[in-house]
């Protein structure tokens, strides 16, 4: 099968990027064939200052990420995207690309997502119920 691999490196190495290192060699183990997409948080140490400011606004939509993972899969075709870290210079814009199945494990977009709910859930219970049950 062909699996695509997305990750966006931290700038010290942690858990999830030796994570992305252990799953590539066991789908390649069993005759899987990845093809992989990553950044690395160190490659903003080196830019200029005026793309500095480029990150924060990338971590919500990346064009240029987002132009490069749709064409590798145009060029792929692979039949599974496997997500990991998107922040900041991959960006979330690339769950808009088009595989046959996406895999996300990016914990911090989940609890992120998590957050955003359960602030919706309790400004509506503040709206309906008043302030007192909605914390």
């Amino acid at each position: 099968m062909k699996i695509f691999l997305i990750h966006n490196r931290y700038r010290s190495k942690g858990g999830e990027d030796h994570n992305v290192e252990q799953i590539k060699e066991l789908l390649e183990e069993k005759r899987h064939s990845i093809t992989l997409y990553i950044l690395d948080n160190l490659e903003i140490t080196y830019f200029p200052f005026w793309r500095k400011v480029l990150p924060p606004l990338q971590s919500i939509f990346s064009l240029k990420s987002y132009r490069q993972v749709t064409n590798l899969i145009k060029n792929k075709r692979p039949g599974i995207a496997h997500v990991h870290n998107v922040f900041p210079l991959v960006s979330p814009a690339n769950f808009l690309c088009k595989t046959k199945n996406s895999l996300l494990r990016s914990y911090m977009l989940t609890l992120l997502g998590s957050h955003i709910f359960i602030t919706i859930f309790a400004a509506f219970n503040v709206v309906l119920e008043g302030p007192y049950y909605g914390i």
